[in-house]
């Protein structure tokens, strides 16, 4: 996935949501794990822009072309699922555990039209050492109409990213 450009908000691992309440913890390896995140070739085909993200977090961008639509003219439910998707696999990921889907819910609200910017995010609802459950969003990018919301729940493996050795015990304790 590569980095938004200018005037496209900010790249890269965001330590903060942007309110007044505190931050998620700064993550010891956001640098490696944001590296890791943009080599997903499923993205860079699509053309994914992974925004920003922080543990329990993402967001990511795309604008489907004409080649992403259905017989029916609008972009293809499956474009939509994968969009989704990829913000869902970022921010399951982001505690820097390995975390795989273990069931996702869409409701599809509106249709998508080719050509128009759309933004991704996946939100952690919680968290255990075994399970997380996220709720996704797929909206328009300019005046955020909804076009599709998501539940996630993510299976968190006892493997890390880079070995479990990389990370601190303190941080392994708390993802």
């Amino acid at each position: 996935m590569a980095a938004v450009g200018a005037g496209g908000g900010e790249a890269g691992p965001a330590e903060g949501t942007g309110d007044s309440a505190p931050g998620p913890p700064a993550n010891p390896l956001a640098g490696r794990l944001d590296e890791l995140f943009r080599t997903d070739p499923m993205a860079a085909r699509l053309g994914v822009e992974l925004v920003r993200w922080h543990p329990g977090f993402a967001e990511v961008r795309a604008t489907p072309g004409a080649d992403l639509t259905s017989f029916l003219g609008g972009v293809h439910g499956g474009a939509l699922f994968a969009l989704a998707d990829m913000a869902f696999a970022v921010a399951n990921n982001s505690w820097g555990r390995v975390g795989l889907a273990l069931s996702v819910d869409v409701q599809y609200v509106v249709g998508a039209v080719a050509g128009v910017a759309l933004r991704a995010t996946a939100q952690e609802q919680s968290r255990s050492r075994r399970i997380a459950s996220h709720l996704l969003r797929v909206e328009e990018a300019e005046g955020g109409r909804l076009v599709a919301s998501f539940h996630a729940l993510g299976y968190r493996t006892d493997r890390w990213h880079f070995g479990e050795d990389a990370w601190p015990r303190a941080w392994r304790e708390q993802a």
